[in-house]
């Protein structure tokens, strides 16, 4: 049992090691982590791309242009994404700035129409919706930053996890430890009294 603990511990402790500097590195380089995943991302839209392209030329069932077609789109896509991976990488916090505008004005036709039916507290959500809008558009203009600042939450999660595995694997150590001074101490007052 002792045997497979050791094991255990030893993948714990390289992996949550691996962990924490995988985590320091995408804190310290969130842009670069960012951009590094685009064309990550990017390479593999350009080969899907490709593939379909080269299928569709060896195609004979008649959807040939089709797949060549859908092919060369996203081949498109993917050497747009490597070419401009920081466009590509602004693009989501744009659409979710856009969602964030979108459901704050909606929140605050809601507010007004709480105000409209003498409910209380309807200023509350007036500001709720304000800040919707305001973070839309904070994504919206900052795009390539609210990527980054996420990737440094992420870069802090994996140092907690790599940080808190390492506490695990000290604490049983801890414990087999002493359990091993325990089975030696019985062992110890059992030849007492023989």
């Amino acid at each position: 049992m002792f045997e497979k603990l050791k094991k255990i511990r030893l993948h714990v402790s390289l992996s949550a090691l691996l962990t924490v500097v995988l985590g320091v590195v995408i804190m310290l380089n969130p842009t670069s982590t960012v951009l590094l995943i685009s064309k990550a991302v990017g390479t593999i839209i350009l080969i899907v791309g490709a593939v379909m392209i080269l299928g569709g030329l060896f195609d004979s069932d008649g959807t040939r242009m089709g797949g060549i077609a859908v092919g060369a789109i996203i081949a498109i896509i993917g050497a747009w994404v490597l070419m401009s991976p920081e466009k590509a990488a602004a693009i989501i916090p744009a659409v979710v700035g856009v969602i964030m505008i979108l459901q704050g004005i909606e929140n605050a036709e809601l507010a007004f129409s709480a105000k409209k039916a003498r409910g209380r507290r309807w200023g509350i959500s007036l500001l709720v919706a304000a800040a919707n809008i305001a973070f839309g558009v904070l994504c919206i203009t900052t795009g390539l930053g609210v990527v980054s600042i996420g990737m440094m939450f992420v870069g802090g999660m994996l140092v907690f996890n790599g940080l808190s595995s390492m506490v695990v694997v000290h604490r049983v150590n801890s414990a087999e430890r002493q359990a091993i001074i325990d089975v030696e101490a019985r062992v110890t007052d059992e030849d007492d009294y023989i």
